[in-house]
């Protein structure tokens, strides 16, 4: 899936659809003044030591300046994650065969400002299937300090059964960097679909 800003934590949406890769190698190049992006791996998938899941990602980047006054980026991006193993991606679906991820995302970021957002689906011939997307959007502000907003949905079924699953979530946070390394996160989150509500202390 792609790369997610870190002013907040991983969505739900990237921890359930994402290619839950074990070990491997993986690659990445830069082409065209660095406008584009590539990144291409081998994976054993599962928990064994068999090489069966394949991951590759192409960033685009048609925009970029930076200098004292001006940071400016926009970026796209898509990747395709791919395995013939049943035992792959279990936690998607133990039954398929073949099990395919995509995903697609896009950041734009100004000078301190940032907007970045992506979907995701899974795709196979078995008994489930799932998609997703977030938007994520923030600002820094002062020298130490960033805020950050997330709404995000995420759909989990099956093609038998009708029990469809569909989730909703909220977030709101602050961040601190006291040093350079060092951040800690205050973060709201609403469970619209569960009508729950609950904060987080994070500290990396």
């Amino acid at each position: 899936t792609g790369v997610q800003t870190c002013a907040l934590p991983i969505s739900e949406v990237a921890q359930h659809i994402g290619s839950f890769r074990q070990r491997g190698v993986q690659v990445n190049g830069l082409m065209f003044e660095k406008r584009i992006k590539m990144s291409a791996g081998v994976f054993n998938g599962s928990l064994d030591k068999k090489i069966s899941l394949f991951a590759g990602k192409v960033g685009f980047i048609p925009f970029r300046e930076k200098d004292n006054d001006t940071d400016i980026r926009l970026e796209f991006s898509a990747s395709m994650v791919y395995s013939n193993e049943k035992s792959d991606l279990s936690e998607l679906d133990f039954f398929a065969e073949v099990k395919k991820l995509y995903s697609a995302d896009i950041t734009f970021m100004y000078n301190g400002t940032w907007i970045d957002g992506e979907y995701a689906e899974f795709d196979h011939s078995g008994y489930m299937y799932a998609q997703g997307f977030y938007i994520d959007a923030g600002q820094k502000f002062g020298h130490d300090w960033e805020g950050a907003v997330r709404a995000e949905w995420f759909r989990n079924n099956t093609r038998v059964y009708t029990n469809e699953i569909i989730s909703r979530k909220y977030l709101v946070g602050i961040n601190w960097y006291p040093l350079k390394p060092v951040k800690v996160q205050l973060n709201y989150e609403r469970d619209h679909t569960n009508k729950f509500n609950a904060g987080y202390l994070n500290f990396q």
